[in-house]
């Protein structure tokens, strides 16, 4: 389905976390303005960064695991027309005409007109 950026994005980090099944991690705070948005790092601090808390999934030794994931975000202009491939927590997986693929906020996007 084809969306229009009516509203500017741009990525707040340079470093977005990639995570891959069964890679453990530390989930720390929950977003406030996103819902079910967790704040995580991995053991070792070398990732972290907002996943979406459906892919967390604890174990029964206490640990969480994730799914495959990668919080890459687009820079997206006002005008530009995505594909828009599946929503989650209020943020679309876009695809540009360029066929780079990332995040963007949905309040940042209206469906396209034909």
């Amino acid at each position: 389905m084809k969306y229009q950026v009516i509203r500017r994005h741009e990525p707040d980090t340079d470093n977005p976390i990639r995570l891959i099944k069964g890679e453990l991690v530390i989930p720390g705070e929950e977003a406030t303005y996103w819902k079910n948005w967790t704040h995580c790092t991995t053991p070792g601090g070398e990732k972290a960064g907002w996943v979406p808390a459906q892919i967390l999934k604890e174990t029964a030794r206490g640990t969480v695991v994730a799914e495959d994931y990668d919080a890459i975000e687009l820079t997206v202009e006002a005008g530009q027309i995505l594909e828009l491939l599946k929503v989650l927590n209020e943020w679309g997986w876009c695809r540009t005409s360029e066929g780079v693929d990332g995040w963007v906020p949905m309040e940042n996007l209206a469906p396209a007109e034909a």
